[in-house]
């Protein structure tokens, strides 16, 4: 049911970037199913079925596609892609339906392409510690512009 997946992407999420664990790998997938209730063959399940692999590299694909790289990636029925929205603290509630109502807005607008807030260095710290237990979890690196990122240097 989607609130099973809901449920899913929640309790992935908070463990890769609050927990800093790796829900990428089967131990610890098997191992977030089972604290929620279910049952963790499920992770051998997907990974058996042919399917999971194409749908994942499809929806991979669709992001490359339209050139997102490293942030949510949201496609909106009339066609149209937006990246982000990145933040540090996401609200919950009506703050998170405020959020989602101004994100949807930008779709009115089809030319408006970026609007970005300046970082002081007090921001960079904090980007720094809240993405700290998702940078040391990941099994992968950050690459802008074929450049690799590296945050130890913040």
């Amino acid at each position: 049911s989607m609130r099973d997946v809901e449920a899913w992407y929640q309790r992935a999420g908070r463990a890769l970037h609050v927990e800093g664990h790796k829900p990428h790998e089967k131990s610890v997938a098997r191992h977030l199913l089972e604290e929620l209730g279910f049952d963790p063959d499920l992770v051998d399940q997907a990974i058996a079925d042919p399917t999971t692999g194409d749908e994942v590299l499809a929806d991979h694909n669709r992001v490359v596609e339209a050139a997102g790289y490293g942030v949510p990636t949201l496609f909106f029925p009339d066609g149209q892609c937006l990246f982000g929205p990145v933040l540090v603290d996401p609200p919950t509630g009506d703050a998170a339906v405020r959020l989602w109502d101004a994100v949807v807005a930008w779709t009115e607008f089809p030319h408006l392409y970026e609007l970005q807030r300046p970082k002081t260095p007090a921001d960079e710290a904090v980007i720094a510690d809240t993405f700290r237990p998702y940078l040391e979890a990941r099994d992968w690196v950050s690459i802008n512009r074929g450049k690799v990122i590296n945050f130890d240097d913040r």
